[in-house]
């Protein structure tokens, strides 16, 4: 079987050190799928992973001759030829691995090469043939892992919501087609691979559907595995191969609160009048999934019948958080008051830390005049913060419980303000933080049809240097130390499913 290296399964792939032994024949599978991996513009990930298949198996013949079966049909639907191939050559789909009854496809394989290839993780594929075989080996003991991993969160019953799925497919298709230039070389590259626009980005959401049922997988099980410990000679051997010449970004700290419109009175009792009446109706017998379509004011989750789907306390607000981790299932409970108004919630299931959510969300109204006032207090706040005033206090005292840790001091490097804080952060702090200034109050997401307003003081700044093995000892404790228990996750995953490498003329099996 294949090892692993530094990187936990939902950090990216990882490239194990795996013997590079003699393949007999792989070079020849593989020629043609490789060809045009090294010239011309870099193929977008080609992203479609092994099929899950259904139940798992523990070992036997059958269930391999089964998948054996099923990659040959694969086999036989071919697939293009990359760009710059041989237009002579065939592409022969033959079996990689077998993973209890899923097939892994020479073909995808391939698809994983161009994928790593075109996030700049390797620069061409190597002409060497030894060199080669390595990477191959790598990419497929990878793929045979990340097959194990979802075989396994598949079976514990881990689930992504639909909402999480399509914003994460979104985000991660148009860091993508950024790094193209333009949507038309973006089409170009992917018609290069033999695929149109909609086939790249159902590959795309199998590959994140994959991802984020890896990663929910991952969180239920870390808690259930037994404490490491990590040496100061694994640390600082760690740092000096990976971080002792490394240059730390430009970072600076700040404190934050968010003022959000909020409704009258009487759109508030509105409002919670709604809910309760929804409440009192699921009680009676209606289905929570038609009192979602009949009352719902949250688009993203109307056609889910309200689901929200595993999630632990720190994902949500803490009221809601409070009212979900007392509530027995099979019964809703609220209505519940968060900044985005009343919710009845019911928890479908409990696993561990995590439940299982599906809600119903009534916002008040909010008026123009709402607006407008939140927005002339945020300036009042920000004039405060500018003479003196305590970011924390004031988030006490105007925000919600969850604004009082946005205005705990935070660090944040300055060229992640974007993706850690948002678009209006960035513009409104810029590139070079000044120390003691205020800024803002400018305008925010809410989470809902009108705008909140932020103010950020900015408490601390530290230009860009060499990292120093006392500025990152604890996070490379932790990241070894998950690495650890992870392998130990992976060891028990890998005696649990039948596992064969079919790279050569006589495949390696496990059991």
């Amino acid at each position: 079987m294949t090892t692993m290296n530094s990187e936990s399964a939902h950090h990216g792939l990882r490239l194990p050190s795996l013997a590079a032994a003699g393949l007999p024949g792989l070079l020849a599978l593989l020629v043609v799928a490789v060809a045009g991996c090294g010239s011309g513009n870099p193929a977008p990930p080609s992203t479609s992973p092994a099929a899950a298949g259904g139940a798992d198996t523990a070992g036997g013949e059958a269930a391999a001759a089964g998948a054996a079966d099923r990659a040959g049909e694969a086999g036989a639907r071919g697939g293009a030829a990359p760009a710059g191939a041989d237009p002579n050559a065939q592409l022969v789909d033959q079996v990689a691995a077998v993973v209890g009854d899923t097939a892994i496809l020479f073909s995808e394989v391939r698809n994983e090469i161009f994928r790593m290839q075109s996030q700049g993780q390797i620069e061409q594929v190597p002409q060497d043939p030894s060199r080669r075989d390595s990477l191959v080996r790598a990419v497929v003991g990878n793929m045979v892992d990340d097959m194990i991993l979802l075989q396994a969160a598949q079976r514990s019953g881990a689930s992504v919501p639909d909402a999480q799925l399509e914003s994460a497919v979104d985000e991660q298709f148009q860091r993508i087609q950024s790094q193209f230039g333009s949507q038309a070389a973006f089409r170009k590259a992917v018609e290069e691979t033999g695929m149109n626009m909609y086939q790249y980005r159902q590959n795309l959401r199998a590959d994140v559907r994959s991802r984020l049922l890896r990663q929910s997988y991952l969180r239920q099980e870390r808690a259930n595995l037994p404490p490491v410990a990590v040496s100061e000679e694994e640390i600082r051997q760690f740092y000096e191969q990976t971080a002792s010449q490394s240059q730390r970004p430009a970072r600076f700290s700040l404190r934050r609160l968010v003022v959000r419109p909020e409704p009258d009175s009487a759109a508030a009792d509105s409002a919670r009048a709604v809910a309760e009446k929804a409440l009192k109706e699921i009680r009676s017998g209606t289905s929570f999934t038609v009192a979602v379509r009949r009352y719902t004011d949250d688009r993203a989750t109307r056609e889910q019948g309200g689901e929200l789907g595993w999630l632990q306390q720190g994902d949500v607000n803490q009221a809601f958080a409070r009212a979900a981790w007392s509530a027995p299932p099979g019964r809703p409970v609220g209505p519940v008051r968060t900044p985005l108004g009343w919710h009845v919630i019911e928890i479908q299931n409990v696993r561990g830390g995590e439940r299982n959510i599906r809600h119903i969300l009534i916002r008040p109204e909010i008026t123009d005049e709402d607006v407008q006032e939140a927005r002339e207090l945020a300036r009042a706040l920000a004039d405060s913060i500018r003479e003196g005033a305590d970011v924390r206090r004031l988030a006490e005292t105007y925000g919600e419980p969850g604004d009082v840790e946005k205005a705990s001091e935070q660090q944040v490097a300055v060229n992640q303000v974007q993706s850690q804080l948002g678009q209006a952060y960035a513009e409104a702090i810029g590139s070079r933080p000044e120390v003691g200034s205020a800024v803002g109050p400018f305008e925010v997401s809410s989470g809902g049809p009108h705008p909140a307003f932020a103010v950020a003081k900015i408490t601390n700044y530290r230009p860009a240097g060499q990292v120093q093995l006392s500025e990152v000892r604890e996070q490379i404790r932790q990241r070894l130390r998950q690495q650890k228990q992870f392998e130990q996750l992976l060891q028990r995953l890998r005696d649990e499913y039948y596992v064969e490498l079919r790279l050569g003329g006589s495949p390696v099996a496990g059991s």
